[in-house]
């Protein structure tokens, strides 16, 4: 009876967790701890921003405040959105005082970035096509194609119509091409974007081989890990390896939070995945974390990527939370009753021994 009884508790007791690696579960605990000390490393941004804030105070020349302010704009740009656009505003305004044209296109470009980021893209695409006009030696070319590539990405994802949709993914990969034809072989953007183009070729065998060699090449700053790691994690479930696809999101999402970017997809995917696999605690904590930065920085398209997941996870962790309870009141009436059962085991064995003691007192007497 006993035996069964412990066996039920231990049944109660199962979530029904799918369960990971030993290698996989150690990064996502690294990546719980990481999360648990976001803000050490929100006040590490902060301490470099203010930096250059002090800089830009003592600057003494339009040139270096434009310069400043610019790299005050790329510390914001995936921290604090709202920030990021009033000092690249700064930028388009000294660039006009100075009546520098190369200075005022490249504010007007930063300022397109920080405008799609925000989610407004047709004002966005209205800057472009002033500015985005690219020449065989022009220096921005990479950058303008980077725009115009992320944006008709961010556009064919969020269309309502299929037929748009298309035309923007074909442009999407156009630029793709343009991108990996300007830069050098070894730069990094050059390679991530040819490992995506050789997913959309079906060619998987050789991305990843490539996505493995810009993982193991740029190593150097935590953001350059976020990026590889999240395009070997996107080869991973192409090639249907669930296990490397986890690892490689929680690289990822661990190299996002310790550059203390606020934009990013990794932790959000991985929160998905948590609760397709069960582990509801886990897919909660990463979905919230992920509002919350995104909300922080001001990244209105993820905002709305994450609140689309957002009231399954929470009505499933509530869900969560009442059942535990239920159980946790369970285990406390099974404890109860075997504590009953144990005392009165416990009377009934004293007054055995009792009985087993009279006879021999009388005996003496």
């Amino acid at each position: 009876m006993y035996k069964l009884l412990f066996i039920y508790l231990f049944i109660l007791a199962g979530w029904g967790v799918q369960a990971v690696t030993p290698a996989t579960d150690s990064l996502l605990k690294a990546l719980d701890k990481t999360i648990q000390e976001r803000p050490l490393y929100n006040s590490r941004k902060i301490e470099q921003i203010d930096l250059l804030k002090r800089s830009l105070q003592r600057s003494s020349s339009l040139e270096e405040e434009f310069e400043l302010s610019l790299d005050i704009f790329e510390e914001y740009k995936a921290f604090q959105l709202d920030s990021a656009l009033k000092y690249v505003n700064h930028t388009l305004e000294i660039s006009k005082l100075l009546n520098d044209p190369v200075r005022e296109r490249l504010a007007s470009l930063s300022l397109a970035e920080a405008l799609m980021i925000t989610g407004m893209y047709k004002e966005s695409f209205d800057i472009l096509n002033v500015y985005g006009k690219t020449w065989p030696d022009d220096p921005r070319r990479s950058y303008i194609y980077h725009l115009y590539h992320s944006l008709y990405m961010l556009m064919a994802d969020y269309t309502l119509n299929a037929e748009e949709g298309e035309k923007y993914k074909r442009l999407e990969y156009q630029y793709k091409d343009s991108i990996v034809d300007v830069l050098p072989p070894d730069n990094m953007g050059h390679m991530l974007t040819k490992v995506s183009s050789l997913m959309e070729q079906q060619q998987y065998d050789e991305a990843l081989h490539l996505a493995l060699l810009t993982y193991d090449t740029f190593q150097d700053d935590p953001h350059h890990i976020a990026l590889s790691a999240y395009t070997l994690s996107m080869v991973y479930d192409i090639l249907g390896d669930p296990e490397k696809e986890i690892a490689y999101l929680a690289i990822s999402a661990i190299g996002d939070l310790q550059a203390a970017v606020k934009e990013y997809i990794s932790l959000r995917r991985l929160a998905g995945i948590m609760f397709d696999r069960g582990d509801i605690n886990r897919a909660y904590d990463y979905i919230k974390c992920s509002m919350e930065d995104a909300i922080y920085g001001n990244a209105r398209y993820r905002t709305l990527e994450i609140s689309r997941m957002l009231p399954l996870i929470n009505d499933t962790y509530d869900i969560k939370m009442k059942e535990e309870k239920q159980k946790l009141q369970l285990f406390l009436f099974i404890i109860s009753l075997l504590s009953v059962v144990l005392i009165f085991a416990v009377f009934y064995i004293f007054r055995q021994l009792k009985a087993l003691e009279s006879p021999e007192v009388a005996e003496r007497d």
